[in-house]
């Protein structure tokens, strides 16, 4: 998957491996988690939607969230950052655009 909006990447990402695993920083400087899945839109061409995060998101990249949620209660949905709060990605991570 190729991302086209230059103005958000110092460094090009090529697939969406690239961004797996890159740490998400906030616009204080407190690192949120890192990226353990990537929302895609549903149709094609398709678009990061979003970028998801946390020990929950691990379940859903799993395929095992909904049942794990089913039996232990669950009721938190994975954590998850807009594509459209990610101001830069580079090679030190994910860095988001102060909140309004």
């Amino acid at each position: 998957m190729k991302n086209t909006d230059t103005a958000r990447n110092t460094t090009n990402i090529h697939s969406i491996e690239d961004l797996l695993d890159k740490k998400i920083v906030a616009v204080s400087g407190k690192v949120l988690g890192h990226v353990i899945d990537i929302q895609l839109s549903r149709h094609s061409p398709y678009q990061i939607v979003a970028l998801m995060y946390g020990y929950h998101s691990l379940l859903h990249r799993l395929h095992v969230y909904e049942p794990v949620a089913k039996a232990f209660h669950l009721r938190k949905e994975p954590k998850k950052i807009s594509w459209e709060a990610v101001e830069r990605v580079d090679r030190a991570g994910i860095w988001l655009k102060e909140e309004k």
